[in-house]
């Protein structure tokens, strides 16, 4: 199992019992941009401020609007 799947498994069930939650969103973000999948990463992101759009360690992790 590598460094993050544990991690994964845990924020999908969350988000499965409660699919509302941005924050296990924003940290599958964070995870998928550590291993430097931008796209899935930014997906995550996007989908954690669909449910809280001032959630703010995820706009933080999007950074500013061009």
């Amino acid at each position: 199992m590598h460094k993050y799947d544990k991690a994964l498994i845990n924020y999908q069930l969350t988000v499965h019992f409660d699919p509302r939650c941005a924050e296990a969103y924003n940290n599958m973000g964070v995870i998928f941009k550590e291993q430097e999948n931008l796209e899935k990463a930014l997906k995550y992101y996007h989908l954690a401020i669909q449910c809280n759009p001032r959630f703010a360690q995820t706009l933080n992790n999007l950074g500013p609007e061009p």
